[in-house]
C-alpha cells in the first residue's frame, strides 16, 4: 500500500475515503506552488532576469543537455507513479523530474541520481 504524505484518516474498513487522491493533487499543487514561488523570489533577489516566463510543470516536455556528455534529450513530466521511460516520460517524483520542476529554459540543474551526480541545461520548454 502507497502511504500519502499526509495520511489521511480511513474509513473503518481502513479503506481512503473517495476523494483522498484529489485532495492529496491539491497538496502536490500548493507545494509546487510554493517551490515556484521561492525561486522567483530568489531570482529577483540576485538581480537576475529570468530566461523564460515558461516553467517546468507536469505535463510539459524539456529538452535537456547533459553537460558532462554533451548529449540532448526531451522529457515529458507526468505524475507520480506514471514515469514510462521507454517513452521519455519521467516521473515529478523521479531525481530528474523533481530537480527540472518549477526551473526556466537556461537553467542549469544539478541531479543526483543512483549512477551519479549529472548536471543538464534546460534548453527548451513546450
Amino acid at each position: 500500500m502507497t502511504k500519502l504524505r499526509h495520511d489521511p484518516p480511513r474509513t473503518p474498513g481502513g479503506h481512503l475515503p473517495p476523494d483522498t487522491w484529489h485532495r492529496q493533487d491539491a497538496l502536490d499543487n500548493e507545494d509546487l506552488a510554493k517551490i515556484i514561488a521561492e525561486r522567483e523570489k530568489r531570482s529577483v533577489d540576485e538581480g537576475k532576469a529570468p530566461a523564460s516566463k515558461l516553467l517546468v510543470k507536469i505535463g510539459t516536455r524539456v529538452r535537456v543537455r547533459d553537460c558532462a556528455l554533451g548529449q540532448t534529450v526531451e522529457y515529458e513530466i507526468v505524475g507520480a507513479g506514471e514515469g514510462n521511460p521507454v517513452a521519455d516520460q519521467i516521473s515529478r517524483e523521479s531525481p530528474v523530474g523533481s530537480a527540472l520542476l518549477a526551473r526556466r529554459a537556461g537553467e542549469t540543474v544539478e541531479v543526483k541520481t543512483p549512477t551519479g551526480a549529472r548536471r543538464l541545461e534546460i534548453l527548451e520548454i513546450r
